[in-house]
């Protein structure tokens, strides 16, 4: 146990100096963590879920925000709260992780798929930034664990436990609620071993309770700021996935639903755009984890097989990928998929040592088996190598020097309009969508909004508002005073313009 225990803080180790090693690749807030840094500091400060805008936020759920929120109280740096928040997640998903695999393959497994969650580049990357993946990574395989101790002891105090898991991660990311899949399973079979029904009921009482009272507060919410019942304001803001762009759904509101075309046509539609989204998310996954992975994953399932009386707990780890079910019906985003693998991992490191414990040929079965999971350790490797070769070049950094110069020279408490918030969180500014019209609309959006600058930004202008390219490469129209201007990259200008009076 020693021995075990040893390994695993050295595997912790290692993935802490990695994470750190990380922070030099993050020195800029990511455009999703500037609305959750931003709704932190409101949390903090007024106890409100407000946002850049100086509205109250509906898009991303609460759940995260609200862990970065007493972190900010002490540290006063929304970004370095969030990076806080996030490696602590991500410190405790590979010990999770190797609890996980320990509960269903013995030492070895847990300690394999510890060490492949301590190298995955993803989950290396997303412990040093400012957005959900760490966190909602460790709270799944929380819920794994306390629902796999459910498959072998059932009750009313772990199914409440459950609950709230559960409900936790729907405030974390909506798709959350897909994972009452799993205790869903475990509900049925405790039927099928012929479990008393009013003890099955008592169960199935205590996980719903549990669920709602994370899951009813945020709907009276939503309800309360929108005027309309749903679960997410971010799954009304894509609209079955026929939103704008992300931050145009953000900053704009959701878009208006189109007329309905019939049922056929709607079933056509919907078929269509769901496959095509289920094979690009395949590719997505297999070119995040490799195809080797997802073969020795496979091996691992294969070799669950073999357990018999433990159908419940296969059931528990295969309910962790339900969400996976859901994306394709609005997009593909590799970020949406990762806190996912790291349940993959369990059965990677199951497929190994299935393959190592062949007895036909033992020497030669263990070094294939470790063979394989070097080729995955060279396959992240280049990725892990990143911070070696930084340069400022690959991050936005132009974006957050645009906002210190602002916040420097006109102080805290301006407004920007802009595409992209990132320059309003640097200038500690209200932030003003840039909306979608003509130079001459754009200056009389910003009259009207009371806006102090309008700041462009070539990256996003080129290829999202070709028709304000003018304000980059010209002179500044009536109504606009050039006052800063940045040329560090190629291609990623950045253009500062005070907002004259009419």
């Amino acid at each position: 146990m020693r021995s075990t225990r040893a390994q695993l803080a050295g595997i912790l180790l290692a993935g802490l100096g990695l994470r750190l090693l990380f922070l030099r690749v993050h020195q800029t807030i990511e455009r999703d963590g500037v609305l959750y840094a931003s709704v932190a500091e409101h949390l903090a400060r007024a106890g409100r879920l407000m946002d850049l805008r100086g509205r109250y936020h509906t898009f991303y759920p609460p759940g995260y925000p609200a862990l970065i929120a007493p972190v900010y109280a002490l540290v006063g740096d929304s970004h370095r709260a969030g990076q806080i928040v996030s490696l602590t997640a991500g410190l405790a998903l590979i010990v999770l992780v190797g609890l996980v695999g320990r509960r269903v393959g013995g030492e070895r497994v847990g300690l394999l798929a510890a060490g492949l969650t301590a190298i995955y580049p993803p989950f290396v990357h997303g412990a040093v930034a400012v957005l959900t993946e760490s966190t909602d990574a460790a709270l799944l395989c929380l819920l794994v664990l306390v629902e796999l101790r459910l498959a072998g002891r059932p009750g009313r105090a772990g199914s409440a436990l459950a609950g709230l898991l559960v409900g936790g991660m729907y405030l974390v990311r909506p798709e959350g609620l897909l994972l009452a899949a799993g205790f869903a399973g475990l509900v049925i079979a405790g039927l099928a071993r012929r479990e008393p029904r009013a003890r099955v009921g008592g169960w199935v009482v205590a996980f719903a309770l549990a669920l709602l009272l994370a899951v009813v507060p945020y709907v009276l919410y939503l309800h309360a700021i929108t005027g309309s019942w749903h679960l997410s304001g971010k799954g009304l803001a894509y609209w079955i996935g026929e939103a704008p762009l992300q931050f145009d759904a953000i900053a704009f509101g959701p878009p208006q639903p189109r007329p309905w075309r019939g049922l056929g046509v709607e079933a056509a539609l919907f078929a269509e755009r769901y496959l095509r989204n289920f094979f690009r998310q395949e590719g997505v996954i297999t070119e995040a984890v490799s195809l080797l992975a997802l073969g020795l994953g496979a091996i691992g399932l294969a070799a669950g097989t073999r357990w018999r009386g433990r159908v419940a707990e296969e059931v528990v780890l295969l309910s962790a990928f339900v969400p996976l079910l859901l994306y394709p019906a609005f997009d593909v985003v590799e970020r949406w998929t990762e806190p996912y693998m790291a349940i993959l991992f369990v059965f990677v490191a199951r497929g190994v040592a299935w393959l190592a414990d062949r007895p036909e040929t033992p020497a030669r079965s263990r070094a294939v088996a470790w063979g394989l999971v070097g080729l995955l350790a060279l396959r992240y490797g280049p990725q892990l190598a990143i911070p070696l070769r930084y340069t400022p070049g690959f991050e936005l950094v132009e974006q957050r020097d645009a906002g210190r110069w602002v916040r420097d020279r006109f102080g805290a408490g301006t407004s920007v309009m802009s595409r992209i918030p990132d320059i309003a969180y640097y200038a500690r500014a209200r932030w003003v969508a840039l909306p979608y019209a003509e130079i001459p609309s754009v200056i009389g959006a910003a009259r009207r909004e009371g806006v102090t600058f309008v700041v462009l930004d070539e990256l996003t202008t080129r290829r999202l508002r070709p028709e304000l390219l003018p304000l980059l490469e010209g002179p500044a129209p009536p109504g606009l005073t050039l006052v800063h201007q940045t040329d560090e990259f190629p291609g990623r200008r950045v253009r500062v313009f005070a907002v004259g009076a009419p």
